[in-house]
């Protein structure tokens, strides 16, 4: 899975959890599975700030992400 399906996945399941039709089970499942998402996509905007670093000589900004994707400031 990509980046951007990674992070269409999460709002699919932010969507789910929101709605209030999830028993317990299901939103701890979702949870967890949110949670890693969010921690590949955090490892993979890593790399890719590595390499601009490298290929710019400069250092970029780290700003991570919540726990559904979006950017926090």
């Amino acid at each position: 899975m990509n980046y951007e399906e990674k992070a269409k996945r999460l709002e699919e399941l932010l969507a789910e959890m929101e709605g209030g039709r999830m028993k317990l089970d299901a939103l701890i499942a979702a949870y967890n599975e949110g949670r890693k998402l969010v921690e590949e996509c955090n490892k993979e905007l890593d790399a890719i700030r590595l390499t601009i670093e490298k290929v710019t000589g400069a250092g970029v900004e780290k700003v991570p992400l919540s726990a559904d994707g979006d950017v926090q400031l």
